[in-house]
């Protein structure tokens, strides 16, 4: 194997579980028509981006079980505590982790997302958070950072 491939291996492979990651756990089967809940009160900004980085700071601790008790039921249908040490583990990042910057709010649909920029060693990614509307993790993405 030719090492200019060797070097680029390891970050093909954390996109590739990366991807992997979102689409089994972003993924929301449809509601059927008269199955549609009400609107929830809208939550407010800050408090998603202080749960967004608490979420991130349980994984980077390696708090998976709790981490698991934030998500939706669709989520917690999709991903065991065990499962998503396994995926958070092989995605290796880069070395040890930082810290991260300022997280930010976005509302896409009926979903808040909380973009919290991590920093590692040799790396920095935006892990993104997911909260539906009553609070609960619906989603999780872990992306190089912009």
């Amino acid at each position: 194997m030719p090492p200019s491939f060797r070097l680029i291996l390891p970050a093909i492979a954390a996109l590739i579980v990366g991807v992997m990651i979102g689409l089994l756990i972003h993924f929301h089967p449809p509601r059927k028509p008269g199955n549609i809940p009400a609107p929830a009160p809208t939550p407010d900004q800050a408090v998603l981006e202080q749960r967004g980085v608490a979420f991130v700071e349980m994984l980077t601790a390696g708090k998976f079980p709790e981490a698991t008790q934030w998500f939706d039921p669709t989520m917690a249908a999709g991903l065991s505590a065990p499962a998503l040490g396994t995926e958070w583990h092989q995605l290796d990042i880069g070395g040890k982790y930082l810290g991260h910057d300022a997280p930010h709010l976005a509302q896409e649909a009926q979903y808040y997302s909380v973009y919290v920029p991590c920093r590692w060693e040799k790396n920095k990614v935006d892990i993104k958070v997911v909260f539906n509307a009553a609070g609960k993790v619906s989603g999780l993405w872990v992306a190089p950072y912009d």
